[in-house]
């Protein structure tokens, strides 16, 4: 992998994680001890088709669950 598509799906993902909405299914904010505390699943703000759920494990450590990207967000290519 090039470095500088490292850098832009990096950016492409903390992104979606500024804008994390809440998923019906689960509940936010409830611990559990397999993955932390569910915060909500990631946004798909264009047609890249990311799908994911976001974990909290501690104060600097983020866990996403399923992580589906299929690589066509703008800019990848």
């Amino acid at each position: 992998m090039v470095p500088t598509f490292n850098l832009c799906l990096l950016a492409f993902l903390l992104t979606l994680l500024s804008e994390i909405k809440a998923d019906f299914n689960f509940t936010i904010n409830s611990y559990d001890p397999e993955y932390g505390v569910y915060i909500g699943e990631l946004p798909d703000p264009s047609d890249a088709d990311v799908k994911g759920r976001v974990y909290v494990i501690n104060e600097t450590v983020l866990q996403i669950i399923n992580f589906t990207y299929n690589g066509k967000a703008p800019g990848t290519s």
